[in-house]
């Protein structure tokens, strides 16, 4: 693990890592996470790099507070999903930290959840999370784990699954369970997409970052043959929340139908937009792993 200290760069610009830690065995596609002060180090892509290799320890936490001492770092329990040998179906394809708890999609439906607190995976969520009980109830859990929540309206959630973004409002704490759940179409970015396959482009998938409060961005990449660049269109927006309204139950009939339902509930401003064209290094086409915001 490399750290850099971005306000001290030298004239030219160039930003100077260096080494901070090793961790006790390697990792394959790793994500890394800050949370409650700690960085945690998980090993995302179990098939394709490893080649069914098993790694002794693919999750890992890293504690500042005990650099000094001899326990700078802690093994974590292995992923459940981890010894499957189906190919494809024990790697995570996204994540999302809520309420202390690291959701993560595996494979194309599955989510699994890891309680920071406790130190144990769950393959659903625990009874007393009543909010994340309620997204995962309302099939959303792949939703949650490629978005991200409002910043000052934390019951929004606005997701990107390859071409399609949505907003979802999500009933506060203490509703029926039978609340429910909301969601939003971004029309003006499905029109803006659907006019790049008049210039050979498909789009990737695509990825939401918070700017400020009530403030994204929603970036998608396009991909295409290797005579064409790296496109990415790149949208930054404006939300608020319309007014208040009672919570709506869903009547006994439609009980066990969890399907959010469509309905306008915030008001979205773009505030800027537009298609770039990036540089292809190398022969192999690029793709986007993440993005962040400074």
């Amino acid at each position: 693990m490399y750290v850099a200290d971005l306000s001290d760069s030298d004239p030219v610009g160039k930003i100077k890592f260096s080494k901070l830690h090793e961790f006790e065995a390697p990792k394959t596609s790793t994500v890394m996470m800050k949370i409650n002060q700690k960085i945690y180090a998980l090993s995302t892509n179990f098939t394709y790099f490893s080649g069914f290799k098993m790694y002794p320890i693919p999750f890992e936490v890293y504690d500042p507070d005990t650099h000094f001492s001899k326990s700078i770092t802690r093994r974590l329990q292995t992923p459940p999903f981890y010894e499957r040998y189906e190919r494809g179906k024990r790697d995570i394809r996204g994540y999302a930290l809520v309420e202390n708890t690291l959701c993560v999609q595996v494979g194309d439906f599955d989510c699994h959840f890891y309680y920071v607190n406790s130190g144990i995976w769950r393959p659903s969520p625990h009874q007393n999370s009543w909010f994340l009980s309620s997204i995962i109830r309302n099939g959303l859990g792949r939703n949650l784990c490629h978005g991200k929540f409002v910043l000052g309206c934390e019951d929004v959630l606005i997701s990107i699954l390859r071409t399609r973004m949505e907003a979802f409002l999500i009933p506060p704490p203490g509703s029926n369970e039978n609340a429910l759940v909301f969601c939003q179409m971004f029309h003006e970015v499905d029109d803006d997409l659907s006019k790049i396959h008049e210039f050979s482009y498909e789009i990737a998938g695509g990825l939401v970052l918070n700017l400020d409060e009530e403030k994204m961005c929603a970036i998608f990449s396009c991909g295409g043959n290797l005579e064409l660049n790296f496109l990415v269109y790149i949208y930054i927006f404006q939300v608020s929340k319309f007014p208040e309204q009672p919570c709506t139950k869903r009547t006994k009939r439609l009980q066990t139908d969890f399907r959010p339902r469509l309905k306008d509930f915030l008001s979205v401003s773009c505030l800027s937009k537009g298609f770039y064209y990036l540089n292809r290094p190398g022969f192999d086409f690029p793709f986007m792993t993440g993005a962040f915001y400074l």
